[in-house]
């Protein structure tokens, strides 16, 4: 567990430094167990995405999708480097996700202060939103 979760760790970081020419308000990334499944996200009721397919790396335990809200209110969503939605929106310090897998849903309310960096994982025929607040430091 504490290998995949230093390998999440480190994708996370990974992902910072290939943006670091735009300071960034708050990232999100697809982890643990998704197997092809449809995936939808909503952002205070805007879609960022809908029904797109992903799929864990089964050696990194990451998908390779990143959703990333920058300092000039653009979000951007990446498959690996590619770009795969980009466009402006106007977000306040807290924000409603809203994820649906394979149509189940969850829904957070979340407050940008306690942290801005989200891994989102599948496992167990649920979704479950982990919130990071700290800079993350490898031993």
């Amino acid at each position: 567990m504490i290998n995949k979760l230093s390998i999440i760790i480190l994708l996370i970081l990974s992902s910072c430094a290939v943006n670091n020419n735009m300071d960034n308000k708050f990232m999100i990334r697809f982890a643990s167990c998704f197997n092809s499944d449809k995936v939808s996200l909503y952002i205070n009721e805007q879609v960022i995405f809908k029904n797109l397919v992903i799929k864990t790396d089964d050696e990194l335990d990451l998908t390779p999708i990143r959703v990333i809200y920058f300092s000039d209110n653009t979000i951007k969503v990446y498959n690996k480097k590619d770009i795969l939605y980009s466009n402006k929106i106007d977000l306040d310090k807290e924000i409603s996700l809203y994820i649906e897998k394979n149509n189940k849903i969850q829904k957070k309310t979340i407050s940008l202060s306690k942290g801005k960096r989200f891994v989102i994982d599948g496992c167990n025929n649920d979704i479950q939103i982990n919130q990071f607040s700290n800079k993350i430091v490898y031993e």
